[in-house]
C-alpha cells in the first residue's frame, strides 16, 4: 500500500507541475466530479502542442512519466531525481573564480549591516544573465559535488581547501557558511 501511496504523491506532482510548465490546470474545465474521474481515469492529461511549445521534450518526458495512469508505471521519486531534466548540469568553474567567491565572502562577512545590505540590493538588481551572477551560479554547481542543488557544509569547507590562502586567514568557517546560506 505505501508504495501505492508514494506513487500517488508523484502523480499529484506530476500535475503542479504541469500547472507551472503550463500555467493552467489541464482539468480546471471539468465541473462534475464524475467527468474528472473519468478523464482521469481513461486518457489522463491531453498534451496540446500548442500549450506545451515553450517547454524542453525532457521536462514533457518527465511529466509524462509522472503521470501515467497505472501507478506502478510512474517512476519512484528515486528514479525521478536522477531524470535529466531534474539533475543540475555539473559546473567546471575555475578555480581562481572559486578563489575570487570565497575572497569576497570572506570579506563581505567582516563589513557592517548596512553594507551588507547595500550590497544585497545592488546584486538583486542585476539582470539574471549578468557575467557575476553566471559566474557565481557556475562556482556553486561546481562546489555542488552531490549535484541536489543544496550546498552543504561539507562541500563548501571541500571548495575553501583550494583556496589555502584565504583558509589561513579564516578562523571560523561555520561562522562564515552560516552567514551565506540563505535557505
Amino acid at each position: 500500500v505505501a508504495g501505492l501511496l508514494d506513487r500517488l504523491d508523484i502523480w499529484a506532482l506530476g500535475l503542479l507541475t504541469v500547472q507551472l510548465l503550463i500555467g493552467f490546470n489541464p482539468f480546471a474545465s471539468f465541473t462534475k466530479r464524475e467527468d474528472l474521474i473519468h478523464q482521469i481515469r481513461s486518457t489522463g492529461v491531453k498534451y496540446d502542442p500548442l500549450d506545451w511549445k515553450n517547454v524542453r521534450q525532457d521536462a514533457i518526458e518527465v511529466v509524462q512519466s509522472m503521470l501515467k495512469i497505472s501507478a506502478p508505471l510512474r517512476p519512484t521519486a528515486s528514479e525521478l531525481l536522477r531524470m535529466p531534466w531534474l539533475r543540475l548540469e555539473r559546473g567546471t568553474a575555475p578555480w581562481p573564480l572559486v578563489h575570487g567567491l570565497y575572497r569576497n565572502a570572506v570579506i563581505n562577512s567582516k563589513e557592517g549591516q548596512f553594507k551588507k545590505l547595500i550590497i544585497r540590493v545592488v546584486a538583486e538588481q542585476l539582470a539574471r544573465d549578468h557575467t557575476h551572477l553566471l559566474d557565481v551560479s557556475k562556482v556553486f554547481t561546481t562546489l555542488d559535488k552531490d549535484r541536489d542543488g543544496l550546498l552543504d557544509f561539507d562541500e563548501f569547507r571541500e571548495g575553501l581547501k583550494h583556496c589555502p590562502d584565504l583558509e589561513a586567514h579564516l578562523f571560523d568557517v561555520v561562522s562564515l557558511f552560516e552567514a551565506i546560506d540563505r535557505d
